[in-house]
């Protein structure tokens, strides 16, 4: 009969020796532990320190990511490329269409891109046309840089390139349909945002 307040055993498919721990108060055994030892003899060592010094307690898991809370999977986040790895998924769920994280490469304001993009002197889209001899005027430019500064800025202001939606371009042409404008103007203003996106 064992008179010791544990029992010593090892599983078959385990290399060490476990050791599980009487309670004082029911008299059952507790959830075994592992002493790290190869041999019994080594084990019961571990097992009689441990009577004496105090039973370590096996450390609490983490929740799972299923009951983890969305702030508390915030915390987790520490580092940019973890960011990113996190609104991936986000947006090969389906739950954002698009996303730039800060200071990252593909972070691009869309007032500047499409400020950029009608700058007859400094736009590449410009220079490429130009360099493929097709039609664009710098008068067409003006028209829908002015455009843009009339009607989109204020609309859209601080919103990143990543982030536009077709239901921002959508809200957008809603807005301007209450404008007193022509169909024509209206139409000049709608590319003027649309047109760089394609």
């Amino acid at each position: 009969m064992n008179a010791y307040p544990f029992s010593v055993f090892k599983r078959a498919d385990r290399p060490f020796f476990l050791v599980a721990f009487k309670d004082d108060a029911t008299g059952k055994y507790l959830p075994p532990l592992s002493t790290k030892k190869a041999t019994e003899k080594e084990a019961m060592q571990v097992a009689f320190g441990w009577l004496r010094d105090g039973i370590p307690q096996k450390k609490k898991n983490k929740p799972p990511p299923s009951k983890a809370t969305c702030s508390d999977l915030g915390r987790y986040v520490k580092t940019q490329a973890e960011a990113e790895l996190l609104l991936e998924e986000l947006r090969r769920r389906g739950l954002v269409s698009g996303f730039s994280a800060n200071g990252s490469a593909k972070a691009t304001d869309f007032v500047a891109f499409l400020t950029e993009l009608w700058d007859w002197d400094t736009s590449p889209y410009v220079r490429e046309k130009l360099r493929r001899q097709h039609g664009i005027h710098r008068r067409h430019c003006q028209l829908q840089g002015r455009a843009v500064v009339l009607y989109w800025v204020p609309y859209i202001m601080g919103r990143q390139l990543e982030e536009i939606t077709a239901e921002d371009i959508g809200g957008f042409i809603d807005h301007l349909a209450g404008k007193d404008l022509s169909a024509a103007r209206k139409n000049v203003i709608v590319k003027a945002g649309t047109m760089p996106l394609r």
